[in-house]
């Protein structure tokens, strides 16, 4: 049986080394006919590619007005994850953290501006696909948070940014630690990377 299913496993990824080699072979002439393109359109230096090599850029943490009398707030907070909670998805949070945050324990990972634990933050730097838990440092190098999305108003970023409007949206790290203290009581796994829970 096992040989079978090995025998067919085996048609079918050679099926895909096929698709997968048309398609690398079909990029090597037409990547550089859209990069063209790009530089074309633009009339201007293209924006530069790291070619899946690690990066380092800047920004600062800041709100955006998509529209006429809307202000998306640089800051999220995990009180505001519970005031959006329908019990379905997106908006759907697991009960040990509902009650974590009905409990009212903050601990020190509360910000005295917001009178909150900062959930996620907004910042103008740009994002693609594969940037999805980059480190967010401060000016003094501090792990402040993890890229994961980018705004709705930035869906076109790789082809054209829009200061204005295009965002990087990250998990504040002081939500990532209360989480791992409060809700999920992973006290092992925070003193390995050297934070001590407060939670005990």
């Amino acid at each position: 049986t096992m040989i079978a299913f090995a025998a067919a496993l085996r048609r079918d990824t050679v099926a895909e080394e096929h698709v997968t080699d048309t398609y690398n072979g079909e990029m090597v002439t037409l990547a550089p006919r859209y990069i063209g393109a790009l530089a074309a359109w633009k009339s201007a230096p293209l924006y530069p590619d790291a070619n899946s090599t690690l990066r380092l850029t800047y920004g600062s943490v800041k709100g955006y007005s998509p529209r006429d009398g809307v202000y998306y707030k640089p800051f999220t907070t995990h009180h505001g994850v519970v005031e959006k909670e329908t019990g379905k998805e997106p908006f759907a949070s697991p009960q040990r953290l509902l009650a974590a945050e009905k409990a009212g324990a903050d601990g020190t990972y509360g910000d005295q501006k917001l009178g909150d634990v900062p959930a996620c933050f907004l910042t103008d730097n740009d994002i693609t696909g594969g940037n999805s838990g980059s480190p967010v440092m401060n000016g003094k190098g501090e792990l402040i948070g993890l890229a994961f999305d980018g705004n709705y108003e930035a869906i076109d970023s790789d082809f054209q940014f829009n200061p204005a409007l295009s965002r990087t949206i990250s998990v504040d790290i002081r939500y990532v630690l209360w989480c791992m203290d409060y809700v999920d009581k992973a006290h092992a796994l925070m003193r390995e990377i050297g934070v001590e829970p407060q939670n005990k």
